[in-house]
């Protein structure tokens, strides 16, 4: 709700009293390239920022965003959003702050940047994070994003005790909807489609934290020293959805942390303190399913852990059958050697040089696959 003045020239020459109605518009504008933030946010008066739409944007709005690179403008965002530290979950700075049921809409990830900021001050070691730094993207409940690449993305680098939200998603920082049912919760996760995420840094969860993730790209994101989920992380299970999306070039401890992975592909170029083996790139994850993983990599599953029809080499084997909790599906396919895991450049696996082509299981993926991937083949 907003208030809006009216007046009325010559008021007294009128008996018969005004009625004025408001008519909203639920389509929001953004076009960095034509637009400005005094414009009226329509389709030909656009806003010139993603702030200048969202700050007016209300629950079942659309704002629908030109191509081009955003990098101006911040928004600030607080209250508990993602770990529960409330002491520390203030004046959280991003680029974008998308508040409650309300979709921001690219023109595709190829042609549509949020682009976030380094720290001014930072330490070397710290990548960029520190006071001053401004994440991509914060996302409240019932919110989503389609259709951008996020990149740049940085946060505080530390506080007093280690804790909170501003040390938290470099990239997106989605709510953990805190007081949704355990019934309801699901479905007003943010939600984040055909998004590619890359070159963001934070403690925890670098690329991002908490969400439902489908056909997007994780991709070169940083966790500091001491940090986990260089990818994706959640605040913990059921928090972290990662459907048809691609994990790679992250470094860090644990690519994914609490990360539910249903058709997604884990890239043998994740690494962590420069090493591609022998690291561990699903941490307590309560479900691994249709996932293909790459590389001689190593995976520490919560309790009850399940990994079902997935694809790793024997190596990968050999660290699952040390952790107890891991349950390994008979339907699990293990390849000899990478020969037979081969990739092109679109993370597809190659016929004839990878075990895991037609294989498959669509009844093990929640939700459905959609008509288009990323690059918007069918």
């Amino acid at each position: 709700s907003a208030n809006c003045d009216f007046t009325v020239e010559n008021a007294g020459n009128h008996p018969v009293p005004y009625e004025v109605e408001a008519l909203y518009d639920t389509k929001w504008f953004v076009d960095e390239k034509s637009g400005n933030d005094s414009g009226w946010g329509t389709e030909s008066s656009p806003k010139a920022t993603l702030k200048g739409a969202l700050q007016y944007a209300l629950p079942g709005d659309s704002v629908f965003v030109a191509p081009g690179v955003y990098s101006n403008g911040v928004q600030y965002a607080g209250g508990e959003l993602a770990t529960g530290d409330a002491e520390y979950d203030f004046d959280l700075a991003a680029r974008a702050v998308v508040t409650n049921d309300v979709k921001l809409i690219g023109a595709g990830a190829e042609r549509t940047f949020i682009v976030g900021e380094s720290a001014p001050n930072a330490q070397e070691e710290d990548f960029g994070c520190g006071e001053g730094a401004v994440r991509c993207i914060v996302l409240h409940p019932g919110s989503s994003l389609s259709g951008f690449t996020l990149t740049g993305g940085r946060t505080k680098a530390s506080n007093s005790d280690n804790k909170g939200d501003a040390l938290c998603g470099g990239g997106i920082l989605a709510s953990r909807c805190r007081w949704a049912s355990p019934s309801t919760l699901y479905s007003k996760l943010p939600r984040i489609d055909d998004c590619v995420i890359s070159n963001c840094v934070a403690i925890r969860g670098a690329g991002a934290y908490n969400g439902v993730y489908n056909r997007c790209r994780f991709l070169g994101n940083r966790v500091l020293s001491g940090g986990n989920g260089a990818a994706a992380r959640g605040t913990s299970r059921n928090y972290l959805y990662c459907r048809n999306t691609i994990f790679d070039f992250n470094e860090g401890y644990s690519t994914t942390y609490y990360a539910t992975l249903e058709n997604c592909t884990i890239g043998e170029f994740n690494s962590q303190n420069g090493a591609y083996d022998s690291l561990s790139v699903i941490n307590d994850s309560p479900l691994v399913a249709n996932t293909l993983i790459l590389g001689n990599k190593g995976c520490a599953a919560a309790s009850g852990a399940v990994f079902s029809n997935c694809v790793f080499n024997e190596r990968t084997l050999e660290y699952l059958r040390k952790n107890t909790k891991v349950t390994i599906s008979s339907d699990c396919l293990i390849a000899a050697a990478d020969e037979y895991l081969v990739v092109d450049e679109n993370y597809t696996p190659v016929i004839g040089a990878n075990i895991a082509v037609d294989t498959g299981k669509a009844a093990l993926i929640s939700e459905g696959l959609g008509a288009f991937d990323l690059y918007g083949n069918p």
